[in-house]
């Protein structure tokens, strides 16, 4: 992986430094610092992928793939991310069933999980709690309300002991 630099004239901007590059087939990472929370985002619309990088990139070290399949191979090859930010209609594998696999997996069932999807019925909502999410967020949404969301379950998650 390269790692592009912020130019001189924009340092001051404290933009998200890109890992890698984001590519055709939706993956990319954006590096916020050692110390940064990681967020993994699995979102199959490539300028809805971006707007999350970019929104999310300012606070978090941010994994982005674009289907399910993707986000749990990811899971296996990264740190334990802080969250996971799951849209539910997309393609392999969908959203509830990779939220249902980390709650099977020991090391992986104690990642918060929060949808972020165009499901807006309340079965939807209903499967999606169901799987152990701890947010339910519909589209269009407020990228203040998702940050303010994020923050305070990684806040809680943070404090709170490891479920076994």
């Amino acid at each position: 992986m390269t790692q592009s630099s912020i130019p001189a004239s924009r340092a001051h901007l404290s933009e998200p430094t890109f890992a890698m590059p984001i590519s055709a087939i939706g993956n990319a990472a954006v590096y916020a610092g050692p110390d940064a929370p990681v967020v993994v985002v699995a979102e199959d619309d490539d300028d809805l992928r971006t707007l999350l990088i970019l929104t999310l990139g300012q606070r978090y070290t941010v994994f982005a793939v674009s289907d399910g399949v993707l986000a749990l191979d990811l899971l296996l090859k990264i740190r334990k991310p802080a969250a996971m930010l799951l849209d539910i209609n997309m393609p392999r594998v969908d959203g509830l069933t990779v939220a249902a696999r980390l709650k099977e997996h020991p090391g992986l069932r104690s990642i918060p999980v929060l949808f972020l999807t165009a499901r807006d019925s309340p079965e939807d909502m209903r499967a999606g709690f169901e799987t152990g999410a701890r947010c339910y967020l519909t589209k269009p949404f407020r990228s203040q309300d998702l940050l303010e969301k994020l923050a305070g379950i990684i806040a809680q998650t943070a404090i709170l002991p490891n479920p076994s």
